[in-house]
């Protein structure tokens, strides 16, 4: 079975498998191939982590943006390089930077075609994507990425209305949609929307003792209490003053001294005139596109890792050789 998917026009050809464990399939993996990626790079809210205490006797390596020892990616690829071994890659797109590798595994699946086709131009042999228990984290994720149409609608509408803060709780209530911070980013990126400065409403009742808190409880003594009894605080203001500012404002509210209310937010149009045609069409197209996805990971064979660590059968794979215009092969195991 073949699926076309477009990409680069010289490309290896590569068996495309769908896996349900994780676990075993790396470990199949790391038993077939010496150089396996695996990337954990998330989108959705509610992720599937891997359990690596369960992939046993292998290398292990890590590439990152939140690596801080200097050169510390390009010192673990070299490492996995000499060694063998699994390297658990972190970023989005950026697969190119480490080299070739045998095998390839998504923790999660994609959501659009590109980072699968720029995967599959770095693999020699085989790349395998985690098919979810269910895909509702995905829709929700395509549905941050570009909300319905008719959800911006309600959202526009009633936003134009406001010359007030409001609350996520209010604007759900008045527009009837939930998904209230996919639409503000949404807007943002069309240039209709000011880019948000959320206020945080703060009730600080006393300046504790601890030396650490007692700065960030004083910054907020800043700004005046308002009739609820909350300070507003700018979450610009915040950020500004310290970039831990979560860490301090949940030990403050630990501590009793800090109560934290609904954040606030004033929407400021930029421009009025929002082209619906043009939000719909983009909108059938992502959708379009992730349904792509989804029938090519379902269809795809799965990956038979219990019967690779079980010696049953072996893993047939193409040259590295071979090049195939814009395709992925949907790979079909050969049986002993």
């Amino acid at each position: 079975m073949t699926n076309f998917i477009q990409g680069s026009q010289q490309k290896s050809i590569v068996n495309l498998y769908s896996t349900r464990n994780m676990e075993d399939s790396l470990q199949a993996l790391a038993k077939v191939y010496p150089h396996i990626a695996f990337n954990r790079y998330y989108q959705n809210e509610f992720r599937i982590h891997l359990r690596m205490s369960k992939v046993k006797h292998v290398n292990w390596y890590f590439r990152g943006a939140g690596h801080k020892l200097v050169n510390s990616n390009e010192s673990q690829v070299a490492a996995w390089r000499e060694n063998t071994g699994i390297l658990v890659d972190s970023y989005d797109t950026d697969f190119g930077t480490f080299g070739r590798c045998d095998a390839y595994l998504f923790a999660e699946c994609p959501t659009s075609l590109y980072r699968i086709e720029s995967a599959a131009r770095h693999i020699d042999h085989c790349l395998v994507i985690y098919n979810p228990p269910t895909w509702s984290e995905h829709e929700k994720t395509v549905n941050r990425k570009s909300p319905p149409t008719d959800e911006v609608k309600k959202f526009f509408e009633v936003a134009l209305t406001l010359n007030d803060y409001i609350t996520d709780q209010e604007m759900r209530e008045l527009s009837g949609v939930e998904s209230l911070a996919a639409i503000r980013w949404f807007l943002q990126e069309h240039g209709n929307l000011k880019r948000q400065d959320p206020i945080f409403q703060i009730k600080l009742f006393y300046v504790p003792e601890k030396p650490a808190l007692i700065p960030m409880a004083n910054f907020i003594l800043k700004y005046p209490v308002q009739e609820n009894g909350y300070r507003r605080v700018p979450l610009f203001h915040v950020k500004q003053f310290n970039r831990r500012y979560m860490l301090f404002l949940k030990e403050l509210a630990k501590e009793g001294a800090l109560q934290k209310g609904p954040t606030l937010y004033y929407y400021k149009f930029l421009k009025h005139h929002v082209n619906w045609e043009m939000i719909a069409r983009q909108h059938r197209m992502i959708r379009s596109e992730f349904l792509r996805i989804q029938e090519l990971v379902e269809n795809a064979p799965e990956f038979p890792a219990r019967e690779i660590l079980a010696g049953q059968i072996e893993y047939e794979s193409p040259s590295a050789e071979v090049r195939f215009d814009d395709t992925v092969r949907l790979a079909q195991p050969v049986s002993r």
